[in-house]
C-alpha cells in the first residue's frame, strides 16, 4: 500500500506486524549482546553501512530471554500482545489475544518494549530517549504550525528509538559517557544514525519516513554541517529539527555523562540560544572563525518557551538552576524572548 494512503490510516496490524515486531526485539538483544553488529568497510563514507552481520563480542553486560519477556511484556499486553516462548527457550513469537491494535498504538507499545530492553543494561540511553521522546511531542505541541497529531505520534515514536542504531557499533559508543578520543572511535560513533535507519526500514512496523528521518537525521544542523547527510532547513521537516534541538538539550543536561560537566537549565538555553544564531567556537587563538546557526532561532523559541513554563512552575529541582551564568548572558536571552 502507497505511503500517501497509509500516512493518517489507522489501520490494524497483521501477522506480519507481530513477527517483524518480535524480530526486532531479538535484534536488540543480540545488539546489547554483541551477537549482531554492522557492517562497513570505509568508515568516511556514511553510504557504506552495508548490513548487520552475526558475530561474537566482548560485552560487560549481557541479558537472557527470560529477562527480555519479562522487560516487554507489561508494554505489549496493554495492547493485547501475548508473547509465547518457544520450545527452544532461546526465541519468541507474539500473538494478539483479541482484537489486533492499530499500527500507531502499537508502536507505542513496541517502543516502550525496545526502551524497556536497552534498559536492561543501558538504563543512560532509555532514559536519554525518553527525555528526547516527550520534549520533541511538546515541542510540537506547542508550535504554532498545524501539524497532524498523526505526525505528531510519528515523530514521538522516531524520538524514543533516535539512537538503537548505537547498539550495533563499538561497545564502548553504545552508552557515551566517556569522552571519544580516538578518530575511529568518533567515526564509528557517527556511523549510528545511518545503521539505525538500515535496521527500521527493514522491518514494517517502523518503516515510516516519518521515523526513519528522526533516526537518521537526529544529528542534522539547519546550517548543512550536521550528519549523515548534510541537511539543510528546508530539507528538514519541522519534527526532524525539533528532534535535532530536544537531542542536544537533553545532551547537554546529561548528568550521567563523565566526560563532560553537564550544563543547567539556564546554561544548556544559553548555549543553544547562542548556537541559533551566528556563533563563534573558542580556539586556541580565542575566538574561533564564526559558524552559520545550527538550530533555527523559531525552534529555539519553543524550546524556551517550555522550559520558562517548567521554570515558572518550579518543575526543575534547585540544584539544575544553580547555574554560573552571568546576569549579562541570561537578560540577553529573555531579551530575545520579549523581542519573540
Amino acid at each position: 500500500m502507497p505511503e500517501s494512503s497509509t500516512r493518517y490510516s489507522r489501520f490494524p496490524i497483521n501477522e506480519d506486524h507481530l513477527i517483524d515486531a518480535s524480530r526486532l526485539i531479538h535484534e536488540v538483544k543480540d545488539g546489547i549482546n554483541g551477537k549482531k553488529k554492522a557492517e562497513w568497510s570505509d568508515l568516511e563514507d556514511f553510504d557504506d553501512v552495508k548490513g548487520f552481520v552475526e558475530c561474537d563480542l566482548e560485552r560487560d553486560l549481557t541479558i537472557d530471554l527470560s529477562e527480555v519477556i519479562e522487560a516487554v511484556r507489561f508494554s505489549l499486553i496493554r495492547v493485547g500482545v501475548e508473547i509465547e516462548e518457544n520450545e527452544d527457550r532461546l526465541t519468541m513469537n507474539f500473538k494478539t489475544n483479541h482484537e489486533a491494535p492499530d499500527i500507531y498504538l502499537f508502536r507505542t507499545a513496541m517502543v516502550d518494549a525496545i526502551n524497556s530492553v536497552i534498559g536492561l543494561a543501558y538504563p543512560n540511553l532509555e532514559k536519554h530517549q525518553k527525555q528526547v521522546a516527550n520534549l520533541t511531542r511538546d515541542m510540537l505541541l506547542q508550535s504554532d504550525e498545524e501539524i497532524h497529531p498523526l505526525d505528531v505520534e510519528a515523530a514521538y515514536h522516531g524520538a524514543s528509538i533516535h539512537d538503537i542504531g548505537k547498539l550495533f557499533v563499538n561497545k564502548s559508543i553504545v552508552d557515551v559517557r566517556e569522552k571519544v578520543h580516538s578518530i575511529q572511535l568518533r567515526q564509528e560513533f557517527s556511523k549510528h544514525p545511518r545503521v539505525g535507519s538500515l535496521l527500521l526500514e527493514e522491518n514494517i512496523v517502523f518503516n515510516d519516513p516519518r521515523i526513519l528521518e528522526i533516526v537518521e537525521g537526529h544529528h542534522e544542523r539547519v546550517s548543512g554541517t550536521g550528519y549523515p547527510n548534510k541537511l539543510v532547513k528546508d530539507q528538514m521537516s519541522t519534527p526532524l529539527r525539533y528532534a535535532a534541538i530536544a537531542d542536544c538539550f537533553a545532551t547537554a543536561t546529561d548528568n550521567e555523562r563523565t566526560y563532560k560537566v553537564p550544563l543547567k537549565v539556564r546554561e544548556a538555553l544559553y548555549d543553544i540560544w547562542r548556537r541559533s544564531k551566528h556563533f563563534r567556537f573558542p580556539d586556541q587563538m580565542g575566538e574561533g572563525p564564526l559558524q552559520k546557526p545550527w538550530y533555527d532561532i523559531e525552534d529555539f523559541g519553543v524550546l524556551f518557551k517550555i522550559m520558562w513554563e517548567k521554570i515558572q512552575k518550579k518543575e526543575f529541582d534547585p540544584q539544575e538552576l544553580e547555574d554560573k551564568l552571568s546576569d549579562e548572558e541570561w537578560n540577553a536571552v529573555l531579551k530575545y524572548r520579549d523581542a519573540a
